[in-house]
């Protein structure tokens, strides 16, 4: 698990994606479908990952909603270069 974001590093992140790449790796991942690749999916992943660090680190959400989040981060952090 990694850190948790802090607003500023959130901020910094957000403002350093591009809106229009996400959506058109967003609709190659659709078109795709099953078969859609990592250079499709990684860029997405990457740009969630902060929200998704947030996710499992949040005292209020049980451990059984955060197991499921934590096992997809670590194929993506494993798959995704």
């Amino acid at each position: 698990m990694s850190a948790i974001p802090t607003h500023e590093t959130l901020t910094a992140h957000f403002q350093a994606v591009k809106s229009a790449d996400l959506e058109k790796a967003a609709q190659e991942a659709k078109a795709a479908g099953a078969a859609a690749t990592l250079p499709q999916l990684c860029p997405l992943y990457k740009a969630a990952k902060p929200l998704l660090a947030i996710v499992v680190n949040f005292p209020f959400f049980p451990t059984a909603w955060k197991q499921p989040v934590v096992l997809l981060m670590g194929v993506f952090d494993a798959i995704c270069p």
